[in-house]
């Protein structure tokens, strides 16, 4: 068992290294205004970036880097964009540590890729460093500024009270208010991606306004319903012991049929889903057992026996996917009924899985699974 974890975590390691460097169809604009198509590399793309490497055919092997001193924009296709701006930030600590007793931000002059997550007349931008998550917003074509919220401590000489700055709804309230906006919706706002996107579209959409919603194109998972088909490997071994002897007979290997649904998150780039599965396996095999008397060979007993063990099996997991191209994907699998499994996919369509059990009849399988139907193409 150790041997076998050992085997998928180095294994995991290897392929995880090279399915990083997959590169997915983009742009840049220069500070010359020039759009060059190429393709970017998309790790750490959802965290915001200084820098991203690129290449300008997805075959040839020669990189490029780009930084934020010379990219006005870039992104990749129908999915992140991220323009450079010039912004007063708050850089207040959020650990509860480090508050400040000040409830007015701490604001510093910075360059920044912004993320876009709603992209109208008025416009939604992300920040995200660490442990840090501002947001920022732009209308009609005016300066970027931040949207205010800040954690604060209020001290007293007989307690410390932990108070919270909601400027960014008194900001929405008198920039961004519908016709029948209502105040008492708006104090519930939660400074969060969802809430903020929610209601970025609810004021595009009031204000009759076209936008684009790239968040939505990013956030969603996809719910795959799998047949699957294979072979098990019998446990079965002849032992001899001081009391009986047993021998077993007939083809070690005996088929499984079944289904899954598998539900990819749509959390770290879509490579990790939980998966549940029900499994038809009928086992038949046979037996001779030699009892062996006390008194010596002569009063042995010797009986043979017909087995026959059908199964309805249920089995719910976790899966990583680790993405080698926008093809082809390795995953490794983990169940609660102490299964392991170490597998390929291809196309999200056709995939194989070689597995490993604790318990049960089966120790060792191989498995054929073929996607019916997912209702969410996107990677």
């Amino acid at each position: 068992m150790k041997k076998l974890l050992l085997i998928l975590l180095t294994l995991q390691f290897c392929i995880q290294s090279y399915a990083q460097v997959n590169f997915e169809k983009g742009y840049f604009i220069a500070n010359n205004n020039v759009r060059t198509e190429c393709f970017i590399k998309n790790k750490d793309l959802y965290n915001s970036p200084k820098s991203f490497i690129y290449k300008l055919n997805e075959k040839e092997s020669t990189t490029t880097g780009a930084d934020i001193t010379n990219i006005k924009e870039f992104g990749i296709t129908n999915i992140i964009k991220y323009e450079r701006n010039l912004v007063k930030i708050d850089t207040s600590s959020a650990n509860l540590n480090k508050l400040s007793e000040k409830s007015d931000p701490e604001w510093k002059d910075r360059t920044l890729f912004l993320r876009v997550l709603i992209e109208g007349q008025s416009i939604l931008y992300e920040y995200k460093e660490e442990n840090t998550k501002r947001y920022f917003y732009k209308l009609n074509n005016g300066p970027v500024e931040q949207l205010i919220y800040k954690k604060y401590f209020v001290m007293n000489s007989s307690f410390t009270k932990l108070a919270v700055n909601n400027d960014f709804q008194k900001q929405l309230w008198v920039n961004m208010r519908c016709e029948n906006g209502n105040m008492g919706k708006l104090m519930k706002l939660e400074y969060s991606k969802k809430d903020l996107t929610d209601y970025f579209v609810l004021y595009n959409n009031c204000t009759n306004n076209n936008y684009t919603n790239y968040v939505g194109k990013t956030t969603t998972g996809s719910i795959n319903f799998k047949l699957k088909g294979g072979m098990n490997a019998s446990p079965n071994k002849n032992y001899d012991s001081q009391e009986q002897k047993v021998e077993y007979f007939g083809n070690k290997w005996y088929p499984k049929y079944g289904a899954e649904i598998e539900y990819i998150s749509p959390f770290n780039r879509n490579k990790w889903a939980v998966y549940f599965e029900l499994t038809y396996q009928t086992y038949q095999y046979k037996s001779i057992v030699t009892e062996h008397s006390s008194s010596g060979v002569l009063f042995e007993n010797i009986y043979k026996y017909d087995n026959s063990v059908s199964q309805i099996l249920p089995n719910i997991g976790l899966r990583h996917y680790m993405y080698m191209n926008n093809n082809s994907s390795v995953f490794i699998s983990v169940s609660l009924f102490s299964s392991y499994g170490l597998g390929y996919s291809y196309q999200r369509k056709f995939n194989i899985e070689f597995r490993r059990s604790a318990i049960g009849f089966a120790k060792y399988s191989v498995v054929l699974g073929y996607t019916l139907f997912n209702n969410d193409k996107q990677k």
